[in-house]
């Protein structure tokens, strides 16, 4: 009776250590989604080439595309304070990345035309939308919590650049 009655302390103890154990290894940081729209000048940007990004304390980022009428998903952020800021990417700029990954970027031999350049589609801006300060992270001041757990909506409204 006593051999059993060891066992089945012994195995509750492994058992409870067990617990104490896998509770720790949850994958750390608790994420959460975070939706929104973002518009430039008070009206939906109309093209694409626009991304907002999530950037954590710990340098971790988070970025989502942000579509015609300017909504945006950006899932499975960390929780916690970010910076937030914007890139724009022509698609001009777009098709000649593609251009180069796809191998017809790379030098040309002596006397081979070059590849005819890209074009912009001509509803996007001729130069970026984005005021110089909200394009990085160190000098964007806009911040979000995210918050774990909740529907989490940032909207925001993308100023003039300045002149």
């Amino acid at each position: 009776m006593t051999t059993v009655r060891s066992s089945r302390v012994a195995a509750a103890a492994a058992l409870a250590l067990l617990v104490t154990v896998l509770g720790g290894c949850g994958g750390g940081t608790s994420r959460a989604n975070v939706s929104g729209t973002v518009k430039l000048q008070g009206k939906p940007p109309g093209f694409h080439g626009l991304e907002i990004v999530f950037q954590t304390a710990d340098g971790s980022l988070t970025a989502a595309n942000i579509q015609d009428d300017g909504t945006y998903s950006a899932p499975d952020d960390p929780a916690g304070e970010a910076q937030v800021f914007f890139t724009y990417t022509s698609s001009a700029a777009a098709a000649e990345g593609a251009r180069f990954k796809s191998g017809a970027g790379r030098l040309r031999k002596p006397g081979q035309a070059a590849a005819p350049a890209p074009k912009a589609t001509g509803k996007e801006p001729a130069k970026n939308p984005i005021p110089e300060h909200l394009r990085e992270a160190s000098t964007s001041k806009v911040t979000f919590n995210v918050e774990s757990g909740k529907e989490n909506v940032f909207n925001y409204d993308v100023p003039a650049p300045l002149q």
